[in-house]
């Protein structure tokens, strides 16, 4: 309990502190700043957690709440160098929406999980996968999954509530989590597009994209339970929030370089597989921006790339691919040994010099500095030669063989379930994105999301080509559509708030059509014709043209792999585990997921217990005897077993039913 207090005592501490601290003069708007406030102390968390662990340190409540000190410190910190606090205002516009997708969150949460959110449904296994890394985190508290974003987000919900819910409900405060994720989402899509309104159109066209946007991919996220993927989206809106900032020099370089590196990192270590897309797009905007103010080669480029890319890459290869670490810091020390090496011999030129004119060493390094400051044809060479040896290094030694040694590994190799749809629900933002593009080019726009969009594009491209050549699963594919899909959202968005006078009333004219469109898909109309009259409609276009919507439609009715019946054998047998002290094995059918499904929930560990049963063993032995044997007095026998169920009937049917329902019986030795 002491810990709970203390955790929620700390966090809002630093939330207060994180609003006070001063970022440029005038007003702000409060409410998207509450949600960047909240998204940049989970950053933290993640940052400093990952440092911590690799002191030895161990994770809990109390961790976390040390972990604000540390912001709030830096906060107050900062308040006092700049004397002054922050102000903000808040308008009903931004409240109304928050709100509104707090209430969706919410409304289907309750029709997702149920009224008392004790339905563990999701549309995949990596759910209960995630879970279990949870639970190991919270016993171990030490990080042995490298995308520990929301394991660590999930272990801090669990942890608060368990004075309250106990372990019986540790899986409903992990949906909490999802929830929690869900309207985070949406919440940090409005506080980046919030800066695009500028009248009641460009508003209206703002709430309708972000619902929109809500409703799409970050939904199906839920729906699966890919919990690392949708933190990651959520840690790019603020990637393209903070550039934003970055933009409109609403931001001072210090606060920038810092949030940038909390924000790299926790992208990195929510799902990897989007980290070359952001960080290439970054540094593509970094280096046409500091050229264009004559710092490409300067402390503040210096500062961007250590603490925006390199503290962010090594803590990713530390906990992504610990088993390289040891390959990484041979890297590191040759790279630091070049430098070392490089001034050196700079140091017995200039000494040449000097000696041979007579001067001072500190004379004749000043000059020859002079000369390269000055001489934009040698900063420009040096310059590129760094940047290339850079690029081709880090892409080799770094990127691609980590990669290389992950594939190796038969990591991407395998396939999974997930949403799978190429490209039609991307069809209607397609002309919105070339008249964007259109805009950029024709303003010189520096757009780190275009970047973002067409680096996107091109890694995608590169993964099709590996999925053709049976390298790589099509499941990691469709995982960059949940990157696309936020990327196509907000440059649409963009472009509609952009245009004027006769542009305006054509993308208006435009999405008005799509939106007649979908009313036809939402009202089932052309559904029903499909259903009832087959040989005079042959497919129904508009559940295609809106797919994501129709599919998460079709989710939320259908539910999930754990049903009710699931659910509720599954808490029996945990609450009896608990209170005999004992293990209870499975006898179901042998599908991973089911199986995975059943220990998970019920709080067993099979590796721990000699005692599982073995679908190989079946025939083989007198299953009574070997329970016996094994002193296991319970046992979970799945009903409608499509396997030696029948064998085994007899003696099944003499033990006695401790529980049964519609799914299974939980029988006990008599």
């Amino acid at each position: 309990m002491f810990g709970s207090i203390l955790f929620l005592i700390t966090t809002i501490i630093a939330c207060v502190i994180l609003m006070c601290v001063p970022k440029k003069k005038g007003r702000l708007n409060g409410v998207t700043w509450l949600t960047v406030s909240i998204v940049t102390l989970i950053c933290a968390w993640v940052f400093f957690a990952g440092v911590f662990n690799l002191a030895g340190v161990k994770i809990s409540l109390f961790t976390i709440s040390a972990i604000n000190f540390i912001m709030t410190g830096i906060g107050v910190g900062y308040i006092f160098s700049r004397k002054r606090l922050q102000e903000y205002f808040v308008k009903w516009k931004d409240v109304f929406i928050i709100v509104l997708l707090a209430a969706l969150s919410v409304m289907i949460a309750f029709r997702r999980y149920g009224i008392r959110l004790d339905l563990f449904a999701y549309g995949s296994d990596d759910s209960v996968r995630h879970f279990a890394y949870t639970k190991d985190l919270i016993a171990t508290g030490m990080i042995t999954r490298g995308k520990y974003v929301m394991y660590l987000l999930d272990m801090v919900i669990i942890k608060f509530l368990d004075p309250f819910i106990k372990e019986a409900n540790w899986h409903r405060a992990f949906m909490m989590g999802d929830v929690l994720l869900l309207f985070l989402q949406g919440s940090m899509f409005w506080a980046w597009v919030r800066k695009f309104v500028n009248g009641r159109y460009s508003l209206l066209a703002c709430y309708g994209f972000t619902v929109m946007y809500f409703l799409g991919y970050p939904l199906t996220n839920m729906l699966y339970g890919f919990e690392y993927l949708g933190a990651g989206v959520l840690m790019i809106t603020f990637v393209l929030w903070l550039f934003q900032r970055i933009e409109y020099k609403e931001l001072s370089f210090e606060m920038v370089t810092f949030l940038l590196m909390l924000a790299n990192t926790s992208v990195c270590l929510s799902y990897t597989q989007f980290a070359p897309v952001v960080l290439v797009s970054e540094l593509i905007f970094f280096v046409i921006d500091f050229k264009k103010k004559r710092r490409l080669f300067s402390a503040h480029s210096l500062l961007t790339a250590i603490f925006g890319f390199a503290v962010p890459g090594c803590l990713c290869v530390r906990y992504i691919a610990e088993h390289y670490w040891k390959k990484f810091w041979p890297v590191l020390l040759i790279a630091l040994a070049v430098v070392v090496v490089f001034m050196l011999l700079a140091c017995v030129v200039v000494w040449i010099q000097a000696a041979k004119t007579g001067r001072s060493f500190g004379t004749v390094f000043q000059k020859d500095c002079k000369f390269l400051r000055q001489n934009k044809k040698m900063r420009f060479l040096i310059g590129t030669l760094v940047l290339v040896a850079g690029i081709v290094l880090g892409y080799k030694y770094v990127f691609l063989n980590m990669i290389q040694q992950f594939v190796n590994d038969d990591g991407m190799i395998l396939d999974g379930s997930i949403y799978r749809e190429p490209y039609s629900n991307f069809l209607v933002l397609i002309f919105p994105l070339v008249l964007y593009i259109i805009q950029v080019i024709r303003h010189r726009k520096n757009d780190v999301t275009l970047w973002m969009l067409l680096s996107s594009v091109v890694f995608s491209g590169w993964m099709l080509s590996c999925i053709l050549n049976g390298k790589i699963g099509s499941y990691y594919f469709y995982k960059m559509h949940f990157l696309i899909w936020l990327l196509l959202m907000g440059t649409a968005l963009r472009l509609v708030t952009m245009l004027q006078g006769e542009g305006r009333r054509y993308i208006t004219a435009y999405f008005f059509s799509v939106f007649c469109y979908g009313l036809i898909f939402i009202s089932g109309a052309e559904k029903k014709l499909v259903e009832q009259h087959e040989w005079l409609w042959p497919e129904s276009m508009s559940s295609q043209i809106f797919s994501v919507y129709n599919h998460n439609q079709e989710m939320l009715d259908f539910g999930g792999n754990v049903n009710k019946e699931m659910q509720t054998i599954y808490n029996k047998v945990f609450e009896i585990s608990k209170r005999e002290d004992t293990f209870i094995p499975y006898f179901g059918e042998e599908l991973r997921y089911l199986k995975e499904y059943y220990y998970y929930l019920t709080g067993q560990n099979p590796k721990d217990h000699l005692e599982e049963l073995n679908d190989k063993d079946y025939p083989s032995f007198n299953i009574r005897e070997e329970l016996e044997k094994r002193g296991v007095e319970y046992i979970f026998v799945e009903k409608n077993y499509n396997g030696p169920y029948e064998d085994y009937k007899p003696e099944f049917d003499v033990m006695w039913t401790e529980y049964e329902n519609a799914y299974g019986w939980i029988l006990k030795l008599d």
